[in-house]
């Protein structure tokens, strides 16, 4: 018994690592992408959370190193595999958007995979500090977490409001009030970004 609990101990242990340092990478490539999707949106709002998130996601990084000195461990920085088939399939998405709303609307659901993607992420180290006893480490990814939650809500509101300009009285092509109606080909879109990322997200993980 005592060598089946050791066993899970370590294999909880190994897990917690390779999280955090996928993690940490996955928080630069998330900060280089919202910094390329300023360029990209034309929508004020849009622009002003794009680059409240790159600066977000340097400083959530950085409560990261927090997390890995308490845990006794250091970053190596290696990618994350789901955040980049997230970003290839935000890049590939947005090049194939018709105007600019569809590019706002594009921008705003690969933002919401990604925060998906962090809550389910830090949900996961969570219990596993708290299964550890890294009770600091539990506390500083609890920070992200409730962090994380607010931007998907932000994010899901904004594209709400940018949803209803987008009939007569919405963008036209270059993301100006017009009377074009993108959502329709947004939403045929937009499963691209999940399908990219689940089709990475196994690379470079350890199996179960």
């Amino acid at each position: 018994m005592i060598g089946q609990v050791r066993m899970i101990s370590g294999t909880i242990g190994t897990l917690f690592t390779d999280g955090l340092q996928y993690l940490y990478g996955a928080h630069h490539q998330g900060a280089k992408q919202a910094a390329a999707n300023v360029r990209s949106s034309t929508s004020p709002k849009l622009r002003s959370m794009l680059r409240s998130g790159a600066k977000r996601n340097l400083a959530q990084a950085r409560r990261l190193e927090k997390v890995f000195k308490v845990a006794g461990l250091r970053p190596d920085g290696r990618p994350d595999p789901a955040m980049q088939g997230i970003v290839d399939a935000n890049e590939a998405l947005v090049g194939q958007a018709p105007n600019g709303i569809a590019r706002d609307l594009v921008n705003i659901a690969s933002g919401q995979v990604a925060a998906h993607f962090y809550l389910a992420t830090y949900g996961t180290l969570r219990a596993y500090a708290q299964l550890l006893g890294h009770k600091k480490a539990a506390r500083l990814l609890g920070r992200t977490l409730g962090e994380t939650g607010t931007v998907d809500r932000t994010f899901t509101r904004l594209a709400r409001r940018l949803s209803r300009q987008s009939g007569p009285a919405g963008y036209d092509g270059a993301g100006r009030r017009g009377g074009t109606r993108p959502v329709a080909t947004v939403v045929a879109m937009l499963g691209g970004i999940a399908v990219a990322a689940l089709a990475t997200a196994g690379r470079g993980r350890r199996p179960d």
